[in-house]
């Protein structure tokens, strides 16, 4: 599986700053994948949560270049170029297609509640939503903490999956099963753009969360 041999590469580096090898093209990953024959329509989400998942799979269409780089934006509503992003954008783009702004969410709550992220010694509305280690303790505090486990069938579409990847790394669970599992694909950006991907138990998962605040 690609993810295993990207993971190798990966331990000197952050979900904000990773630098992979070389990797199949977009056309190549998506031609392998197949799609379930159960779509979204036929499961029991709620609209929001739909969009969402749906703004994560049209993600993984786009042509969309890895680049970490540290970017000033815009307050609040802020983004890197939509050519370009990391595996946090994924997240962040997703929940911006139903108003919420997880770049002002995230700052402030940093603001209120210091404590909660030991990481960081200066609010930065710049980059701290683009870090897993900043969204899993939001996430903690925000969003409902689930069982991590072995078990495909427990991770539902919608939910949001952070692994032990170098210093982090998250995707989103969609609609669509991988044929013959009890698991879904996930949409994730590692190296290539958002790609949906068979990668849920591909490293040590860290944290597991539904993040349903409308």
């Amino acid at each position: 599986m690609k993810i295993f041999k990207i993971a190798l590469l990966f331990f000197l580096i952050s979900c904000a700053n990773e630098s992979l090898g070389k990797r199949p093209d977009h056309r190549e990953v998506k031609d392998t994948v197949q799609i379930d024959e159960v779509g979204i329509n036929d499961l029991d989400l709620g609209d929001s949560i739909k969009t969402v998942i749906n703004h994560a799979k049209w993600q993984a269409t786009q042509q969309v270049t890895y680049d970490p780089t540290y970017v000033v934006l815009k307050y609040p509503n802020g983004d890197v170029s939509p050519n370009k992003g990391v595996c946090t954008d994924v997240i962040i783009r997703a929940y911006r297609a139903i108003n919420f702004d997880l770049q002002k969410l995230v700052h402030e709550d940093i603001k209120s509640n210091p404590r909660r992220y030991k990481n960081i010694a200066q609010p930065d509305a710049n980059i701290d939503h683009r870090r897993c280690s900043t969204l899993i303790p939001f996430f903690t505090s925000h969003a409902t903490s689930l069982p991590i486990s072995n078990d495909g069938s427990d991770y539902k579409p919608g939910e949001v999956v952070f692994w032990d990847i170098a210093r982090g790394h998250v995707g989103l669970v969609i609609d669509e099963k991988v044929p013959g599992t009890n698991r879904y694909y996930v949409v994730h950006n590692i190296c290539c753009g958002p790609q949906k991907e068979d990668v849920l138990f591909s490293a040590e998962i860290v944290g597991h969360f539904s993040y349903t605040p409308w």
